[in-house]
């Protein structure tokens, strides 16, 4: 599956790039014309006519759901469809507790769950830390314990930013 993501804004581009790897479809010139769409009503609607998927979204994460919703039909075979989700909350996410020496997770996994909440449409990831990232001036702070340095939290929040989810 081909998407031409031509008629998307720039602000759109590079979660789309990371959620098309993930989904295992590919972004061309010759693919499926995509238009992108802001909307005032809180929510999403993906419509696509059998040659043109269109998307209207109020917040960067409904757009990111909305993509994902419309390669689910699209991989059943379905070439013509209309699907409208209204959002009732603003800020919705997990908070996941890495204060545990076994619960830290590695950079590249919690990329993949951030991928996973941006197809969910949740826009929100809390990381629940108590001693388990580097503070410069403290060595000892979370002795023995993994830690995250402030170029990967850096890192995760960009890449958490690009897919419409705010990192706390």
């Amino acid at each position: 599956m081909i998407f031409n993501p031509s008629g998307i804004q720039n602000e759109l581009f590079e979660g789309l790039t990371e959620l098309a790897k993930h989904l295992g479809v590919e972004l061309g010139e010759d693919g499926m014309p995509v238009c992108a769409e802001k909307c005032s009503d809180y929510g999403l609607s993906v419509i696509c006519d059998g040659g043109r998927l269109t998307v209207k979204y109020a917040e960067k994460h409904h757009f990111f759901r909305a993509f994902g919703l419309a390669v689910q039909h699209l991989s059943k075979g379905e070439t013509v469809f209309n699907v409208t989700e209204k959002a009732y909350f603003t800020m919705n996410g997990p908070m996941f507790d890495l204060s545990q020496a076994a619960s830290a997770f590695n950079i590249t996994e919690l990329k993949s769950i951030i991928r996973r909440l941006a197809l969910m449409g949740l826009n929100t990831l809390m990381l629940y830390t108590e001693d388990n990232y580097e503070v410069p001036s403290q060595p000892y702070f979370g002795y023995m314990r993994p830690r995250y340095t402030q170029e990967e939290l850096k890192e995760l929040d960009g890449y958490a930013y690009s897919l419409g989810i705010e990192m706390i």
